[in-house]
């Protein structure tokens, strides 16, 4: 009779555990994977200064327009994207100089990749 006792005590004290607790664990969403990097696109050329194509295409409008369009992806990814130009203005004079400031922009900027967009025919 003692036996049968415990056996009902051990029987009911089981089924009235809860099963042990599974605490969730939350996974880190990885960060993305150009966060903190800072890409200067630099659409070459400006003021239809580039080639021309047979068809009437300038090239400092394409590459604008790739650089405009590469903008949104890469934030994307996480990156600041600055452009040396966003219009089809030209940065300086003709010569050097324009190249320079567009140097002397992603220095400033503290790029860690300056792409020079350019075409050819």
């Amino acid at each position: 009779m003692i036996q049968a006792a415990r056996a009902a005590a051990t029987a009911t004290a089981g089924a009235t555990k809860s099963a042990p607790s599974v605490r969730a664990t939350a996974t880190a969403t990885p960060a993305p994977p150009l966060q903190g990097r800072v890409i200067v696109l630099d659409p070459g050329h400006g003021s239809h200064s580039g080639a021309e194509s047979a068809a009437g295409n300038w090239e400092d409008d394409n590459v604008l327009a790739i650089a405009q369009d590469a903008v949104p992806m890469l934030e994307a990814l996480g990156a600041e994207v600055r452009l040396t130009r966003s219009t089809p203005a030209i940065l300086g004079s003709a010569d050097n100089t324009d190249l320079t400031a567009r140097v002397a922009d992603a220095i400033a900027w503290h790029a860690d990749v300056f792409i020079s967009l350019h075409q050819n025919w």
